[in-house]
């Protein structure tokens, strides 16, 4: 039994330093990737290079965007085959010793996506949100991206999803989708009547309310999850 335990605190450690590791090279890659984006930006305003293949202004500018974002992502592949995948999610029982820091994780990840996207979303009109169509789907993808993880579980590999989905996490994740269909359901009909008498963007009005009601319900599974852990 003790030698169980003794692995199974080996097994906590390593996957704590190897997530230390891994936001120290996040910090430094992000650091560089907004100096060279800013880079790239000043560049590509002061020289047009997508004008001057022909393409509309308006693309010009989403494309500008694109660019260091596509970048993001392919600089993030190579870390994730760099570092290598954490040690607690190797098999399913490593990834059910380590779920408690795992969920402790996201309590503070998901908060932080919402003040992200919160200027955007509900800021005056006519502002960065309305000028910048790529932003627009980003928050899409965002908002398909939490509603995926509410119905399917928290985790891309087949092997994450099975050693976090017992029971008790299918019985809160269910119980959050409820909760966040009766919000959607309330917040809905208060967008009708708001928007009768007053006008309003639809696709401003509608990114909004998808993106509550897609966030929502993730937090209150993380808070369902924080609470089931106080209470045992």
């Amino acid at each position: 039994m003790s030698d169980h335990h003794q692995s199974e605190d080996e097994l906590v450690s390593a996957d704590r330093l190897w997530w230390r590791r891994w936001w120290v090279i996040s910090v430094v890659c992000a650091v560089a990737a907004v100096f060279l984006s800013m880079l790239w930006i000043n560049f590509a305003l002061t020289h047009h290079p997508f004008q001057r293949l022909g393409l509309m202004p308006q693309v010009n500018e989403e494309l500008i965007v694109a660019v260091p974002l596509l970048g993001m992502f392919c600089v993030a592949l190579v870390m994730r085959s760099f570092v290598g995948r954490p040690p607690g999610s190797q098999n399913e029982s490593a990834v059910r010793q380590t779920a408690d820091r795992h969920y402790a994780r996201m309590r503070w990840i998901y908060p932080v996506v919402a003040l992200g996207a919160g200027p955007m979303l509900f800021s005056p009109a006519n502002t960065y949100l309305d000028r910048n169509s790529f932003s627009f789907y980003e928050l899409l993808v965002v908002a398909i991206a939490l509603a995926l993880a509410i119905l399917r579980g928290f985790g891309w590999s087949g092997t994450f999803r099975r050693g976090l989905d017992d029971e008790l996490a299918q019985a809160l994740r269910a119980r959050a989708a409820r909760f966040g269909y009766a919000l959607a359901v309330a917040i809905l009909v208060l967008a009708c009547v708001y928007a009768r008498y007053r006008p309003v963007s639809a696709d401003r009005l509608l990114l909004r309310i998808l993106f509550i009601t897609s966030l929502t319900p993730v937090l209150f599974f993380l808070f369902l999850e924080w609470q089931s852990g106080r209470n045992g």
